[in-house]
């Protein structure tokens, strides 16, 4: 499991206070994979609000050491049963462990919750990527996901 981030990257729990960046790293994401974007701030905020997640405890963000956020990620879940792990990672810093570690810590933050399942239910864990996303495809599939 990739514990740790290289040395030049810090993670922290994404706050209110991110959205323009993490607009702005979504939007560099579609550009790369879509050719456009259409993304604005307020749609971004507005998903944000009504997520079932928590950003102070269900969020990460991966910043340069300089402050720049790079990747972004959240766990949002429906009663703990059904889990929707997301990330996104800026495309200049992909091949660097980013999409590994976030996603290991979105199946950790998983595990950590189950306590929290409805007895007998049964849990899903959904990930998906573009079909334009062969990076994300690669992981998925070197980690286990079908």
């Amino acid at each position: 499991m990739t514990d740790t981030l290289p040395s030049d990257f810090q993670v922290r729990h994404l706050t209110l206070d991110d959205i323009a960046d993490l607009t702005q790293l979504l939007i560099a994401n579609d550009v790369a994979m879509f050719g456009e974007s259409d993304l604005t701030e307020e749609r971004v905020r507005t998903n944000w609000n009504s997520s079932h997640a928590h950003l102070e405890t269900d969020s990460w963000g991966v910043f340069t050491s300089n402050g720049k956020l790079v990747a972004a990620a959240e766990v949002d879940n429906t009663a703990y049963i059904l889990f929707f792990p997301f990330a996104s990672i800026h495309p200049d810093y992909t091949g660097r462990g980013i999409g590994t570690y976030l996603l290991h810590q979105m199946e950790q933050w998983i595990v950590d919750h189950l306590h929290l399942t409805p007895e007998n239910a049964r849990i899903i864990s959904a990930v998906a990527t573009s079909d334009k996303n062969s990076t994300a495809q690669q992981l998925f599939e070197h980690e286990g996901y079908d």
